[in-house]
């Protein structure tokens, strides 16, 4: 998607930003990219129970997350790669959330101000009301290191997404996740 990304960028007449991962990418296609429609997300997932919503790198895990949501509790997830945080696809997302038990967006980001809080606000313009629940970055500085690790202690790998979503709906775990060390101290710099 990030070779789809670039190719739309170029195309674009105007100022675009890209987010991009650290780590090796998933699932490369050996083909040209192609440019994709600025502001649309896909669903590429569906389930009645609960909304995923993320973009980049993360949507990867959300589609792991809906498959342990689904094993573990019966729940059904709709997964949506929403590709953009601005501009959001507001009509997507918000048609999604409709009647859902839990609406989860996650980034690798910071949670104030990032995309967790434009779906919310997409939400309340729509008048869609349910619960929500923002994955996102710790505040306070993240220290550098591998990627998973971080994301770990981040709580924003797989398992802790999932943990999240368990805690917000008063689920118990199927089984222990690894054991989460806390990030560095901010001082320890």
């Amino acid at each position: 998607e990030l070779r789809d990304m670039v190719v739309t960028a170029l195309a674009h007449e105007g100022p675009i930003s890209l987010h991009y991962p650290r780590d090796p990418g998933e699932g490369l296609a050996d083909r040209d990219g192609e440019p994709l429609q600025i502001g649309r997300g896909e669903v590429l997932r569906s389930g009645g129970d609960l909304l995923l919503v993320g973009f980049g790198p993360i949507v990867q895990r959300l589609l792991q997350v809906a498959d342990a949501m689904q094993r573990d509790h019966a729940l059904a997830a709709t997964v949506v790669n929403a590709r953009w945080a601005k501009p959001l696809d507001e009509r997507l997302i918000t048609a999604q959330a409709v009647g859902r038990r839990l609406v989860v967006t996650a980034e690798e980001s910071a949670a104030m101000g990032g995309f967790g809080d434009g779906v919310l606000d997409a939400l309340n313009r729509a008048d869609v009301r349910v619960p929500l629940l923002k994955v996102a970055l710790a505040e306070g500085f993240v220290h550098h290191g591998a990627v998973d690790e971080l994301r770990r202690q981040q709580r924003i790998d797989a398992d802790g997404i999932a943990e999240q979503i368990r805690d917000a709906l008063g689920l118990e775990a199927t089984a222990a996740p690894a054991e989460r060390s806390e990030p560095p101290s901010e001082s320890a710099a």
